[in-house]
């Protein structure tokens, strides 16, 4: 019987652990969101491209 209340808090205090991650990685996500609709200069994207096959590398973004 012991081992059978152990599994079984040990199920319900996992879980609760993995809703609690999963609310606050939501919740970042969320706030990345409406900062990047805020300032879209903030979290654009950056692509590296060759100018021209030259070996410069120019920043785009």
């Amino acid at each position: 019987m012991d081992l059978t209340i152990d599994f079984w808090l040990g199920v319900i205090v996992g879980a609760i652990g993995i809703a609690v991650l999963t609310a606050i990685m939501g919740a970042i996500q969320e706030w990345r969101a409406r900062r990047a609709m805020r300032d879209p200069g903030l979290t654009r994207e950056r692509r590296d491209r060759d100018t021209r096959g030259t070996g410069r590398w120019e920043l785009r973004g």
